[in-house]
């Protein structure tokens, strides 16, 4: 599968986040970490890279900053623009791959107060966090997960038989770029939990897209068997993550 098309076609699972309840308390805490920063500020211009359905971009525009979201999934992008529309304030849409961008271009050197990038695999090694500092006159951020563990995923892996997800630890090569570029970064963790109700059908979708290793029609079969068993009365399987964030600031000017 494509890359675009993969983030197109989960772009609805991104989308069932924007109102959901059990992690708004992580996006409050991290709206008053920006502004405690100084990354928020009111008319201030803020990227958001990698910026999904707007959930982030969202915190922005309520702080009175005005807000470029940035992502290469359309279907991405058509959530965000319906979601800040219910918002007003200042702020558009761009659909552009971030690693084709080198943050040397007139329209990106130097245009943002502060540079967002939430959890974005784009971001993911030297030239990119370069791009990054290049784009931001004052501030940078970089969020990561530290840890995650996702006890339906791991119970269904562990009864398969399957690989269990490891630990991120793309957070040091974030910090050795940032360091690389001059710059001093910041790190912060930030404890993070939620849960959501899936149908066996889509709880199956999830681990079997989780896997790295090749993906028969028994596989499959057996996954989607053992969702069933494990959903509720009502039919729903939940699904419950605790999770560790990293949060990595630097000061650009």
């Amino acid at each position: 599968m494509e890359k675009n098309d993969f983030w197109n076609q989960v772009a609805p699972e991104y989308q069932a986040t924007w109102q959901a309840e059990d992690g708004e308390p992580y996006r409050r805490a991290l709206q008053a970490f920006l502004q405690k920063k100084g990354m928020l500020r009111p008319g201030g211009r803020v990227a958001d890279v990698g910026c999904g359905v707007g959930k982030y971009a969202k915190l922005f525009v309520q702080a009175g900053c005005r807000v470029t979201l940035l992502d290469q999934a359309e279907e991405m992008l058509r959530y965000a623009r319906q979601n800040m529309a219910q918002l007003g304030g200042q702020w558009e849409t761009i659909c552009c791959d971030i690693t084709q961008i080198r943050g040397t271009e007139p329209e990106w050197y130097k245009q943002f107060d502060t540079v967002f990038a939430s959890m974005c695999p784009a971001i993911d090694g030297p030239d990119a966090v370069a791009t990054l500092c290049r784009m931001g006159r004052h501030y940078g951020m970089i969020t990561r997960f530290a840890r995650m563990e996702n006890r339906m995923e791991q119970m269904v892996n562990h009864q398969l038989g399957l690989p269990c997800r490891q630990p991120d630890k793309e957070y040091d090569s974030v910090l050795q770029a940032i360091r690389q570029e001059g710059f001093l970064p910041n790190v912060t963790f930030h404890d993070h939990s939620w849960e959501n109700r899936l149908t066996p059908e889509h709880a199956a979708e999830k681990i079997i897209r989780g896997q790295t290793g090749p993906i028969t029609p028994a596989l499959q079969e057996a996954v989607q068997s053992l969702t069933r068993e494990i959903a509720g009365k009502d039919g729903w399987v939940t699904e419950t993550v605790q999770a560790k964030a990293v949060w990595i600031d630097w000061h650009m000017a």
